[in-house]
């Protein structure tokens, strides 16, 4: 066979290939249609633009009959997208998401963050102007940097927080030792906020060098302790009522920048928000999110051979220029 046949064939399939696992990574991104999936953008109080991802199930949501929204703030040196298995997994079960780039990330502005806030406030101000969100069910979430975010846009402003008021809050990072006294702030603002925080036997940051697992599993639960005023707080529990300030700490066998694609992680913060703003029940919440249905991971397999495609189509590319 001739060897520019052979190449144009070799490149024909793999051209297949990137349309089908583009095809398959934004149905499932969207739910097959049954999510409007759109990239939204608006200005900071300073004057810098600000872009987000918003997921709005279609069938849901009006001005008349609101749904429940949900913040979703990335980490340091990521975008919005790193977000994406919370925003595809709460919008299938019919929760907003706006998921946000920040300042100096992403397709967002560029900013002296010396001299501008970079706590994605305009982000939580768009959320709130929407018309089919209910502003008394909203929840923010976020991981390492983001996670410190969500913490500020909730806790009083003499830490330099916003004081915004929220259902829930989900940060996602380090140990509970080192979040529990912010946690504190927020619990200031909104007595009632139920809180959930994830943090990872592999955690890097709030580990000291010399520390075993267990010391540093064990270092959380004393925190624990602390913040909810017991004696036997465990990983993987909910304590207290959710619209009364329940609290949960799940942890996961993972380092930290793995959280954010952890299944166990997603089905837990898609649980946790199902129970808080959606008024489910425990069994209701996991039977509906379980570790097993959640599908994000599909969207990223797709999308990582789509892109593998395309960078092994410029062998036979080649050959036929």
């Amino acid at each position: 066979m001739d060897k520019k046949l052979k190449a144009g064939i070799a490149f024909g399939v793999l051209f297949a290939i990137m349309v089908a696992g583009i095809v398959v990574s934004s149905g499932v991104q969207s739910t097959w249609g049954a999510i409007d999936v759109s990239v939204v953008s608006f200005r900071t109080e300073d004057g810098y633009d600000m872009v987000a991802k918003l997921y709005k199930p279609v069938n849901s949501g009006t001005e008349a009959d609101p749904i429940p929204g949900v913040l979703a703030i990335h980490g340091y040196n990521n975008d919005k997208d790193v977000q994406r298995p919370h925003a595809i997994e709460l919008s299938r079960r019919g929760i907003a998401v706006l998921a946000v780039d920040v300042l100096n990330h992403g397709d967002s502005g560029y900013a002296n963050t010396s001299e501008v806030t970079a706590v994605p406030v305009a982000a939580m101000e768009y959320l709130l102007a929407l018309p089919f969100i209910d502003n008394d069910k909203i929840g923010v979430t976020g991981h390492s940097m983001g996670a410190f975010y969500s913490i500020l846009l909730t806790a009083r402003t003499f830490i330099g927080g916003s004081g915004y008021s929220v259902r829930a809050i989900a940060p996602i990072a380090f140990s509970p030792d080192m979040v529990n006294g912010y946690l504190g702030f927020c619990r200031m603002v909104n007595p009632n906020v139920d809180i959930l925080q994830v943090s990872s036997w592999g955690e890097e940051f709030g580990r000291e060098h010399n520390e075993t697992i267990n010391q540093f599993l064990q270092r959380g639960l004393d925190s624990m302790n602390d913040f909810l005023g017991i004696t036997d707080a465990a990983y993987d529990t909910t304590y207290g009522t959710f619209g009364a300030g329940a609290t949960r700490y799940e942890v996961l066998k993972k380092t930290h920048p793995g959280q954010t694609h952890s299944r166990k992680s997603t089905a837990a913060i898609t649980q946790f928000m199902l129970q808080s703003l959606g008024g489910h029940s425990a069994s209701t919440a996991l039977n509906s999110a379980s570790v097993d249905m959640m599908v994000y991971w599909v969207a990223d397999l797709f999308g990582v051979i789509s892109l593998a495609a395309l960078i092994f189509s410029i062998i036979p590319l080649g050959i036929l220029l």
